[in-house]
């Protein structure tokens, strides 16, 4: 039976097949269009890479979450722990909290883990978040892993109520510091409804695999970028280095990782403005890939952290998309053997013309080359 190695990016997914006679066929398909089951077709050894929780990081774009933690804490989110993310910027733009709505719960929990008073849920409240259409929650309280009944009865009463994603702090980071456990349980919640669930084993962020029904939202935040750090120390191990640098870029972020005698790994994971306590390999993403989308803010150029994805994609893919660094790229001649995977019909060249028509509608004042090469200098200056 076949092995198959799948990398889901958010603009193309890539496979390599080997075959029980070791002939290796390599497949490019658009993410958006790619059926995981199918691809993995006949094969017995499946496994899976993606950056879906990477990119909904890094752009925005999670699933609403309700938070329910102790009354009196429900701000936490937003004031975080006073650390400034840039120590001499005087306009500080801080991420936005991975929730939407929080729910305080009476009741505390002692540093002994004693339950000091009972717990007090608005039962009321938490149905009309329900009715809202909020369907993941985070249940994180202080002291929580000192008594997980506490957060546990919490989370049975979601489920019966009729939540879908329930993470609870004390399975997701069973730490020390609340602020750190309380942004990874929301991480967990957002991002584990996108997670693709198709038959295989999944890299989890430390390098380490899981399978479909295992893995969380948590575990998942690094899972592509992950498979580029091992990549590397392999690599760097059969050609004898002892030291390599690896660079990943994808269509929505760049991966940079530093592997000396093998893979490095940390207790967290700094990425959107958050710290979350989850094992991690080392390594550092931006979101400046071949489809961060180009802009112009306040007559400054822009490039990311949103990305044109695999649907509409990039203007020079003919579906109507916005300009992206891809399409800087393009019109600077430098994708010659782009696959054909553009146009209605996605069997189509790259529309070069398109590219440089929402480059030119952007309106940069400069010439299309000139403006194509300064985003070029931009994201390089990110991924630097």
């Amino acid at each position: 039976m076949a092995r198959v190695w799948m990398d889901q990016g958010g603009t193309f997914t890539d496979v390599v097949r080997v075959s029980d006679d070791g002939v290796m066929r390599i497949e490019k398909v658009l993410s958006q269009t790619a059926c995981l089951t199918e691809l993995a077709d006949g094969a017995a050894d499946v496994r899976r890479g993606t950056t879906a929780a990477t990119n909904a990081l890094l752009e925005g774009t999670t699933p609403p979450v309700l938070l329910i933690t102790n009354a009196g804490f429900e701000d936490l989110p937003w004031i975080g722990d006073g650390r400034r993310p840039s120590l001499f910027e005087r306009n500080i733009q801080r991420a936005r909290p991975l929730c939407d709505a929080v729910l305080g719960v009476g009741g505390r929990v002692g540093a002994d883990g004693r339950l000091v008073a009972p717990l007090d849920v608005d039962e009321a409240a938490l149905r009309a978040h329900r009715e809202a259409g909020i369907t993941a929650v985070a249940v994180v309280f202080i002291h929580g892993p000192l008594n997980p009944n506490a957060e546990r009865k919490v989370g049975e009463l979601c489920e019966t109520i009729g939540f879908e994603s329930i993470s609870l702090g004390h399975r997701v980071a069973p730490s020390r510091g609340f602020l750190a456990r309380l942004q990874t349980t929301l991480a967990d919640a957002a991002l584990s409804p996108l997670l693709p669930r198709a038959p295989g084993l999944y890299m989890r962020s430390d390098g380490g695999l899981s399978t479909a029904e295992e893995w969380t939202g948590a575990q998942s935040i690094l899972s592509g970028p992950a498979g580029g750090v091992v990549g590397t120390a392999a690599i760097a191990e059969a050609a004898g280095l002892d030291m390599a640098f690896g660079l990943d870029m994808g269509g929505t972020s760049t991966d940079v990782c530093r592997v000396a005698g093998g893979v490095t790994r940390r207790d967290h994971i700094d990425i959107a403005g958050m710290r979350l306590r989850v094992p991690s390999l080392s390594l550092e993403t931006v979101s400046a890939g071949g489809g961060s989308i180009l802009s112009l803010p306040d007559g400054v150029m822009a490039v990311g952290p949103t990305s044109a994805g695999a649907l509409p994609g990039p203007a020079a893919y003919g579906r109507g998309g916005p300009a992206t660094l891809t399409d800087a790229e393009a019109v600077l001649g430098r994708l010659p053997e782009f696959p054909h995977v553009c146009g209605p019909d996605r069997d189509s060249p790259l529309d070069v013309d398109a590219a440089a028509a929402a480059i030119n509608d952007l309106r940069t004042g400069l010439a299309l080359e000139d403006a194509a090469q300064g985003f070029k200098a931009v994201a390089a200056e990110t991924a630097a």
